[in-house]
């Protein structure tokens, strides 16, 4: 079995015992297709969002790094001459709109 087809089930293991939580999620999490295997879900940059990444955080940091990932919906206004066309271009997380979540294994 390939990790990639490994990564999927683990991440979408982890999903639904956090769903069973009663943890919300934003709604693109149960529509991830394009999105790379590490991708966990995203949330709002606020209190609640930061409290939640927290839980899973506390939960599952024996067996997982989390990166956090800072995203807007208008980077190239955000950015200024900073964007670069083609690239990944996160922005910075205090900056940022939502926070998107990615784990890897340890």
């Amino acid at each position: 079995m390939k990790s990639s087809n490994i990564r999927k089930i683990i991440r979408e293991e982890i999903i639904n015992v956090l769903k069973e939580n009663d943890f919300r999620f934003s709604d693109d999490t149960d529509r991830v297709s394009n999105k790379s295997t590490s991708y966990l879900f995203t949330v709002p940059n606020d209190k609640e969002g930061i409290e939640r990444i927290k839980k899973v955080k506390d939960a599952l940091s024996d067996i997982f790094t989390f990166r956090i990932r800072g995203r807007h919906h208008d980077r190239k206004e955000l950015l200024g001459t900073e964007y670069r066309p083609g690239t990944q271009n996160d922005v910075p997380v205090k900056q940022a709109e939502y926070l998107a979540v990615y784990i890897d294994p340890k």
